[in-house]
């Protein structure tokens, strides 16, 4: 093409850039010629080229326009060259008017003090003009961000601040005096830092090309928090029975979990099966555990309880009427059976413990049999259940009042479908009771 004027005259915005930034450009062609201009599709075009020594990143840069009726893409194998053409037809400029196009994404890496030109090529009606464009390159301008990560740190432990300068040589923390390069344009970096309590504040300040700027970011010691503390109210659980304790803390830096058991260090975030019994007392009913979470004006505390299901003596009788000794089934618990006079007694310890209970004669009430002990049966089986009681006056079988002979003995017979667990359970004429309990497996 020649060096001819183009048609239009022709702008670009901004003229002047900071090496280190990334613009947009936006070239603007006005018509100034006192007539109407027309541009036809396939004859006419405009060609815009950007110099490498504005952006070495030609490949990166996009474009777009907002003028009504034109396109323009990049031409292919030609980074940083960008053809704009009439969508179809003829798109006429009238006098006055102007077509605008932008050229996004630029990443200005030139040499500051340098001037750039934007080559403009100009086709429209046989006519090839050109038009250069200058853009003048400047330092960058100096700038400073900062921010801690965290913003809040447990006492003796270190934040992270991250910080993003532009056009810096140095960026100096304070206090402390750390100085960190940069080689130029925009760089990136952190600094480790340690507060005191309660807070600290640390100024950055970024030199370069003669200027200075200065920016402030506080890092606070936090109190410790128990986040999380599980299982909490959670419901009974058997006196030999498993539970995962789970927590989670926050600004801490040390932790503890203690019960009647004893205190043991733990990490601050985590989980741990304890078995409550190691850490009951003797018949308590429940056991509680604390986190302690160590730290700035700490410790912080946080309980839970777990609740155990109550010592239960579910049996304690003879299986037969000659079955001396009787056989005793607790729940929840420890028993200890010796002979004492005409009987034996049991002694039962665990939640809600002890207690007591004898079967045999002389002593009060006892149920000296109860059986079957344990049957399995099939479904639809007869099946007879054979007691014996002392000093008891009434007896009920699952609720319902049962039969006593003179010397305490009774039976019921039942046709058994599923498995069923029977109590029985006998009354003294103080009001005193006892209950058994024995289960029919049907098979």
């Amino acid at each position: 093409m020649s060096d001819t004027p183009c048609v239009l005259s022709y702008t670009v915005a901004p003229d002047t850039v900071s090496t280190g930034t990334t613009r947009t450009l936006t070239v603007t062609g006005t018509n100034q010629s006192g007539a109407p201009v027309a541009f036809t599709r396939r004859s006419d075009t405009i060609i815009i080229t950007v110099p490498a020594g504005l952006c070495s990143a030609l490949a990166s840069i996009g474009c777009n326009t907002g003028s009504t009726g034109w396109s323009i893409n990049a031409l292919s194998g030609q980074p940083g060259t960008f053809l704009a053409t009439p969508l179809k037809g003829t798109v006429t400029v009238p006098v006055g008017g102007s077509v605008a196009f932008a050229l996004t994404n630029v990443q200005v890496d030139g040499t500051p003090g340098t001037s750039c030109d934007l080559e403009i090529d100009e086709s429209v009606d046989g006519n090839d003009g050109v038009a250069m464009l200058a853009v003048t390159v400047t330092s960058a301008e100096l700038d400073l961000t900062a921010t801690a990560t965290p913003p809040i740190v447990a006492l003796g432990l270190s934040s992270t601040i991250l910080f993003t300068a532009t056009g810096a040589d140095t960026v100096t923390l304070d206090p402390g005096g750390t100085v960190y390069k940069c080689s130029g344009g925009t760089c990136q970096g952190s600094f480790s830092v340690t507060p005191q309590a309660p807070s600290t504040l640390y100024t950055l300040t970024a030199a370069g090309g003669g200027q200075s700027k200065a920016v402030q970011v506080t890092v606070r010691v936090g109190v410790p928090v128990v986040d999380k503390f599980e299982p909490q109210k959670a419901p009974p659980i058997g006196f030999r029975d498993s539970v995962t304790l789970s927590w989670a803390t926050r600004y801490a830096n040390g932790a503890t979990l203690s019960s009647d058991a004893g205190t043991q260090r733990v990490p601050l975030t985590g989980s741990m099966t304890v078995r409550p019994a190691d850490a009951v007392l003797p018949n308590a009913s429940s056991v509680v555990y604390t986190l302690s979470a160590q730290g700035y004006q700490g410790p912080t505390a946080s309980q839970l309880t777990i609740t155990f299901q109550p010592l239960e003596i579910v049996y304690f009788a003879n299986t037969s009427p000659t079955g001396f000794p009787p056989r005793a089934v607790v729940n929840n618990g420890g028993a200890v059976m010796k002979p004492v006079g005409n009987g034996y007694a049991l002694v039962a310890t665990g939640p809600g413990g002890p207690l007591s209970r004898f079967c045999g004669t002389g002593q009060g009430l006892s149920l000296l049999y109860f059986q079957p002990f344990n049957s399995t049966v099939g479904a639809g089986t007869s099946v007879t259940l054979n007691w014996q009681a002392y000093a008891a006056v009434s007896a009920t079988l699952n609720g319902q009042p049962v039969q006593l002979a003179a010397d305490g003995s009774g039976s019921a017979t039942f046709t058994v479908q599923q498995t069923t667990t029977y109590t029985l359970i006998i009354t003294d004429a103080d009001g005193n009771s006892v209950a058994n309990s024995v289960t029919v497996t049907v098979a």
